[in-house]
């Protein structure tokens, strides 16, 4: 994927509505974590065991309220289908269950 065909899948990201008009945060608080790791460490794939503290420490600092535990894992999961390909243990991708 280039430089203009990711800003245009960004351009289009879909959030979840919330009451009040609002949208659910958990997909672009992941993306800019990750774009913040790229920077940092130059990598720009990682295990969902490496984004599950921090992007779960981010959504409850600034997403809405919740007592859901496993709160990366929906951001996670629902941009494969629009950004990335999700990989087993072994590298092999997993089989899309929609």
């Amino acid at each position: 994927m280039d430089r203009e065909e990711f800003l245009d899948k960004l351009a289009s990201l879909r959030m979840a509505p919330r009451a009040g008009g609002e949208r659910y945060p958990h997909k672009p608080l992941l993306l800019l974590w990750l774009l913040g790791r790229l920077q940092q460490q130059g990598a720009s794939a990682c295990t969902y065991e490496e984004a599950e503290k921090p992007v779960s420490r981010l959504l409850d600092d600034f997403g809405p309220p919740s007592t859901q535990r496993y709160r990366a894992a929906m951001p996670f999961v629902h941009l494969e289908r629009e950004l990335w390909q999700l990989n087993g243990d072994e590298g092999q991708p997993l089989k899309d269950n929609r």
